[in-house]
């Protein structure tokens, strides 16, 4: 198992890059730290080569990427540009090949935004965009890991069934490296029974969790998120796993849920 935190919750404002997060998600002492991979792709040359530095002196690796697109590269919708997609692709992989990142979550709800646009329409226009990265994968060897995101927050692959619906359509297609990970906080918000998590377990290759507000849990898991790691322990669930929350209060806090969450899949 690898432990790991996201940063795109922890910054002010959200999703941007803060040079202070290397040390500090060592210091908690996860293995890696999970960058927004749009806010890697934004940076300049100077700052891109300064983060590498940062994160080596820091002694983390960069095991898994999350926010793949920015709303501004569209997917999904009338305004969906291959060339674009291709453009921001070329950066995207590279600065994530530096990192030697293996995993990059598909979340990107502002990309794939259907706004109105029939489902199966939608699918055909997503699919598309899964062969695209399957190509993308093979010359780097990675794999994207697609992300279903609670009603209300997107409008498109709401659901971990959902989710795992289009991997499938990608394996019949022939896509081995695509998959899917599965966004505990998204579950829970959605109502999500826990058994998908163990019927979707085969597809799954990451895992990202906080509690409901957001936040750290404080000594414990809820009923929800203690649960669900029984699941994954009792399956043999080996794979990464990251906390996706806001900034710890104190470095103690951060210590103690690296601590927790360790300790959840080593009894």
């Amino acid at each position: 198992m690898r432990y790991g935190f996201c940063t795109g919750f922890a910054t002010n404002p959200r999703f941007t890059i803060d040079s202070s997060l290397e040390a500090a998600v060592s210091s908690w002492g996860f293995d890696y730290i999970e960058y927004p991979l749009m806010s890697l792709v934004a940076l300049t040359e100077e700052d891109f080569a300064a983060l590498r530095k940062r994160a080596a002196g820091a002694h983390l690796a960069c095991d898994s990427m999350c926010n793949l697109f920015p709303g501004s590269v569209p997917v999904v919708g009338s305004a969906v540009s291959e060339k674009q997609i291709r453009t921001y692709l070329d950066i995207a992989f590279e600065r994530a090949a530096a990192l030697d990142s293996k995993k990059i979550i598909f979340g990107s709800a502002g990309a794939r935004r259907r706004n109105g646009l029939p489902v199966e329409e939608a699918n055909r226009q997503f699919l598309t965009c899964l062969h695209l990265l399957e190509d993308y994968c093979s010359r780097y060897q990675m794999v994207v890991l697609l992300e279903a995101i609670r009603r209300g927050e997107a409008d498109y692959i709401n659901t971990l069934a959902e989710g795992a619906e289009l991997v499938w359509r990608t394996r019949e297609e022939g896509c081995t490296h695509i998959g899917l990970m599965a966004d505990l906080f998204h579950m829970e918000s959605n109502g999500e029974l826990l058994s998908d998590l163990e019927r979707y377990l085969p597809l799954i290759q990451h895992i990202h969790l906080c509690e409901k507000d957001r936040k750290l849990p404080k000594g414990q898991f809820s009923p929800y998120l203690q649960k669900a790691i029984e699941i994954l322990r009792e399956k043999a669930y080996h794979e990464t796993i990251s906390y996706e929350s806001v900034m710890p209060e104190n470095e103690a806090e951060g210590t103690k849920a690296a601590e927790l969450l360790k300790a959840g899949f080593s009894k």
